[in-house]
């Protein structure tokens, strides 16, 4: 049975893989616009999973 602190966990695993992708977009790093674009939405894909998986039986 998870814990508060594992989902404590995964919300700074979650908020600091976001922080990563956001910097990749915002130094540049992500350069063509096709690719900035992937960046936004695996952000948004990996956002998504986490609040499922926070919202889940599993973490309940």
């Amino acid at each position: 049975m998870p814990t508060e602190d594992s989902r404590d966990i995964l919300r700074d695993i979650k908020r600091l893989c976001c922080t990563v992708l956001e910097n990749l977009v915002f130094f540049g790093r992500a350069g063509r616009h096709d690719t900035y674009m992937m960046v936004i939405e695996r952000k948004a894909e990996f956002e998504k999973l986490v609040d499922q998986q926070l919202s889940s039986r599993q973490f309940q």
